[in-house]
């Protein structure tokens, strides 16, 4: 159901009254894709099956995040009494600030607990934009065998025991991208990282001020 707004500021059930704004929580259709994908890339048994999936799960996954703190400051936006208040305020310091920096700025409101990329459920999400922005930004790196573009996919092929199969002689060779989107264990684990920090959110966007 869409978060609305209705005459006079309400929002929820308003009996009679009408409506003037609304917004669709899309987080949620991603988040939702996420976890699809993340079951499909488990049950797949050929490589390219696997790697259409393991990168819809990623792409979905970091997408859902991002959706859904925007989502959050719009609604306490719409919710406030005063336009001129702190959460309008933040949207306009913060409307293209990185994640990091709205989850501080929303803690600041909130009380929450600000972003830590060195403890969890920070530090794996980290890893999962990293992989993300590889495979957004693909750059075609030419890599030698089990190599990875950054330390952080490096952790994680290791994390998840992903090595070539290949004996890089004549026309055996592979590549990371290749390794890491064919593993079977990559979109589970994309999920249940992007699924902690979705549940952490939620305590974030709703800590009493």
């Amino acid at each position: 159901m869409p978060f609305w707004i209705a005459e006079g500021g309400e929002s929820g059930s308003c009996a009679g009254s009408r409506i003037v704004k609304a917004m669709h929580f899309y987080s949620r259709d991603l988040f939702s894709g996420c976890e699809h994908f993340s079951r499909l890339s488990a049950s797949f048994n050929n490589d390219p099956d696997i790697r259409m999936a393991n990168s819809a799960v990623i792409f979905f996954g970091v997408s859902a995040i991002e959706a859904r703190i925007n989502e959050g400051i719009a609604a306490s936006i719409a919710l406030e009494e005063d336009q001129g208040g702190a959460w309008s305020e933040l949207e306009k310091k913060h409307r293209r600030s990185p994640l990091r920096e709205k989850w501080n700025a929303v803690s600041e409101i909130r009380g929450g607990g600000r972003w830590s990329a060195g403890r969890q459920p920070f530090q794996s999400f980290v890893t999962v934009c990293s992989l993300r922005n590889e495979l957004i930004h693909y750059k075609g790196e030419m890599l030698g065998k089990d190599e990875a573009p950054n330390k952080s996919i490096s952790h994680l092929m290791k994390k998840l025991g992903v090595s070539s199969s290949s004996a890089f002689m004549e026309d055996d060779c592979s590549s990371w991208v290749s390794d890491l989107l064919s593993s079977p264990s990559l979109g589970p684990w994309v999920f249940e990282s992007v699924s902690s920090l979705w549940n952490s959110m939620y305590d974030l966007l709703h800590e009493k001020q």
